[in-house]
């Protein structure tokens, strides 16, 4: 609501940039950045200012921001609250586009619930933290969904990352919303949830460490963290993914399904 963009508009590490008629914002971006990188994360054009492509003059000024910040890179989700389409404005700015979704299934999928191999994963405890950013820093090197998760590309980053979620930051958060799975006395696989919207449990991060792959860690974590969420109220799952990914099958074998494109686009600064 509004009360909740006035307070993220007033945090000192938020960018903001508005088209005004008199003292009402006719289009709105705000924009941050996050270890080295910009992420621009609200466009809003009011229904009825459409003409003009006010979203493109706003688009532009962000990213020349970003850009003399010296940020490694600028990523921009289309989580656009009015449709308007950024496309074309991007990629005349030097954006690559990655084809992103939300997918959500019903928590009382039978695929989701919980199997023999429950047994393989606990809750991280808060203390753990560190070694869970770590497992997540190491799940995503050399992956091409580093390019979009720029803020695991290391240790420290995704550290920062997982203390945000349990703060909060993302949505309600409860201890038993991070999920872990161990092997060798080391984490492998770890998972860290919210509850982003009524009734639906939001899968923040879920990644396996690139050698553990295909063990069926990620399906146990994320059937524990159904379970979670359904004692906690919640009726739905949902997450994030790319299109390519091939996590993409796990997803929907779990009873997921595409609900909401939210494209992702990626700018690179190469020297």
């Amino acid at each position: 609501g509004a009360a909740r963009a006035a307070a993220t508009v007033a945090r000192p590490d938020v960018g903001c940039l508005a088209i005004m008629r008199g003292l009402s914002a006719q289009a709105m971006i705000m924009f941050i950045v996050h270890e080295n990188v910009g992420q621009i994360f609200f466009l809003h054009v009011l229904q009825g200012f459409e003409s003009g492509s006010p979203q493109v003059a706003l688009l532009a000024e962000a990213v020349k921001i970003l850009r003399a910040q010296n940020v490694e890179g600028i990523a921009c989700e289309s989580l656009i609250v009015h449709p308007v389409d950024p496309c074309a404005s991007l990629e005349a700015l030097g954006f690559e586009k990655f084809e992103r979704a939300i997918m959500r299934g019903p928590l009382d999928a039978p695929a989701l619930m919980i199997g023999l191999n429950a047994q393989r994963v606990r809750a991280i405890d808060p203390s753990e933290f560190s070694a869970a950013a770590a497992c997540l820093a190491a799940a995503y090197e050399g992956d091409p969904g580093s390019n979009l998760h720029r803020e695991v590309a290391t240790a420290e980053g995704a550290l920062r990352l997982v203390e945000s979620i349990a703060n909060g930051t993302f949505g309600a958060f409860r201890p038993e919303y991070a999920q872990c799975a161990e092997e060798g006395g080391q984490m492998v696989s770890v998972l860290f949830g919210c509850e982003a919207v009524a009734k639906t449990g939001f899968i923040v991060q879920v990644a396996t460490r690139r050698e553990f792959r295909g063990r069926g860690y990620a399906k146990t974590l994320l059937q524990t963290a159904a379970q979670e969420f359904r004692r906690a109220g919640m009726n739905n799952i949902a997450l994030g993914v790319t299109l390519s990914n091939p996590a993409r099958h796990l997803y929907e074998r779990l009873g997921l399904t595409l609900r909401k494109s939210v494209d992702a686009y990626i700018w690179r600064h190469r020297p």
